[in-house]
């Protein structure tokens, strides 16, 4: 089950992952489906921020200039400026998801606690840990995490 020194960040991984699917599932039942998809595409983003952070890894130059045309993506995506509904199709999607600035931003969380995950299977990996004790603690917390969440929330998305 891990060497005890190193289980407080086997099990800081699996809550990491089972929290990132638990917010791709949420935000999906507040955005399109694709919408939520494409926002959660910036994980490698924060993976690298918290490369930089928490391992010392180094930044490229490369994403210093990448990085504000993902921050533009996430706008397009988002679509801010449309939040009213002036046209028929725009005021059809405000009442399909009501909810989208909540989407938007549990999908962002989705990608930090992705990335935060996989900072930590970094991390584990630089300690010689095998893949399957990883995968093992994520999936005993999935599960753990999942159960609570189905039995605790009964009535709907928000």
């Amino acid at each position: 089950f891990g060497s005890p020194p190193c289980q407080p960040l086997l099990l800081v991984r699996g809550a990491l992952g089972a929290g990132a699917v638990i917010a791709l599932n949420y935000a999906a039942t507040l955005l399109h489906v694709a919408d939520a998809v494409v926002v959660s595409f910036t994980m490698p983003l924060w993976g690298a921020l918290f490369g930089r952070l928490f391992l010392d890894e180094p930044v490229s130059s490369s994403f210093l200039v990448v990085l504000p045309f993902c921050a533009m993506g996430v706008l397009l995506i988002a679509h801010p400026w449309e939040t009213s509904g002036k046209s028929a199709s725009l005021a059809l999607n405000a009442q399909r998801f009501p909810h989208r600035w909540l989407g938007i931003v549990v999908a962002l969380s989705q990608a930090a606690l992705s990335a935060g995950a996989k900072t930590c299977v970094r991390a584990l990996a630089k300690g010689g840990h095998h893949p399957q004790v990883i995968l093992f603690y994520l999936s005993i917390i999935c599960l753990a995490a999942s159960s609570v969440v189905l039995f605790c929330i009964q009535h709907g998305p928000v």
